[in-house]
């Protein structure tokens, strides 16, 4: 009778230590144009290009645009998304932030000033 090979099995686990976790907040790198021009004068919709980094899908991420919050994003990849100038925004500076929302918290970017003309 033939026996079976025997197999040690090593029951120690491994252990992985990382120093901290990923770091996930929104930067804004540039934008496509910093104001908006004939905003009025056109009556449609104005799109606002954002590049940079950690952009999330899903409805995470949204623009906060001087008073106006929750901005919904068009999601391209975690380096560009776009939004649309609220139409009642009247000519001014603006404070221009992306927010990465979750179930631990908020993450804010870094904030850009914008201008409608």
């Amino acid at each position: 009778m033939t026996s079976l090979p025997i197999q040690y099995i090593q029951t120690a686990c491994l252990s992985y230590v990382q120093g901290s976790y990923p770091d996930l907040t929104p930067t804004i790198l540039y934008l496509d144009t910093y104001n908006a021009s004939n905003l009025y004068t056109s009556l449609k919709p104005y799109t606002v290009y954002i590049r940079g980094i950690n952009f999330s899908a899903n409805g995470i991420t949204s623009v906060i645009f001087g008073p106006y919050k929750n901005i919904p994003i068009t999601f391209f990849s975690s380096n560009s998304i776009s939004f649309i100038i609220p139409l009642n925004a009247k000519s001014g500076e603006y404070n221009l932030q992306v927010i990465n929302t979750n179930t631990y918290g908020s993450l804010f970017s870094n904030t850009i000033i914008f201008t409608i003309e």
